[in-house]
């Protein structure tokens, strides 16, 4: 029923590992540097899924339980693949135009600790295991509503790839600031 999902899943779980394996071994400064003051450091690229991620909860939560109250939006048949398709592209991983975040999806500080890095991965296992749950279900016919704007609505298959695709989309931007010329050497 949600073959789709079983890709994605095999690279979602490898994900923490990633972000260990890269930026486990930075310290504070390097966590936290930022080549200017528009591009995001490691630390605010990880913090910004974090509080994406923890942003639809509630909403698979509820339909985890059975309980998840369906809005007026989600109600209306016709722009559910509209605005799937679009932030789909939106969240694609080659980035070809820079977006601007939502305020409540951005970083919630500018200084990290190392701890961010284990916080993103707790986080990341209840994902999967609220995902695992849902898979009985049928996704293309569950709707959600983008946590950033509630008239944005999608199927729960179009929400669960735009959440782990924007999770490699950001891990490959933290990424890339290691490979900067000027990124802080280890001391």
């Amino acid at each position: 029923m949600n073959a789709y999902l079983a890709p994605i899943l095999v690279e979602a779980r490898l994900l923490p590992n990633r972000f260990q394996e890269s930026f486990g071994n930075l310290n504070e400064v390097q966590l936290n540097w930022k080549p200017d003051p528009e591009t995001w450091s490691i630390g605010e690229c990880i913090d910004h899924l974090i509080t994406t991620n923890r942003s639809y909860f509630a909403q698979l939560e509820a339909i985890t339980r059975g309980d998840k109250h369906v809005s007026f939006w989600e109600k209306l048949p016709i722009l559910h693949g509209f605005w799937g398709r679009m932030l789909i592209k939106a969240t694609a991983e080659k980035v070809t135009k820079k977006a601007k975040v939502p305020a409540a999806f951005r970083p919630t500080r500018s200084n990290f600790s190392v701890t961010i890095l284990s916080e993103f991965g707790v986080q990341h296992r209840y994902l999967l295991d609220l995902v695992e749950k849902l898979q009985h279900m049928d996704h293309h016919s569950l709707i959600i509503s983008s946590p950033a704007a509630s008239f944005v609505t999608y199927s729960l298959q179009d929400g669960l790839t735009i959440i782990f695709q924007h999770e490699r989309r950001h891990y490959r931007q933290a990424l890339a600031l290691l490979t900067r010329p000027d990124f802080p050497k280890n001391t």
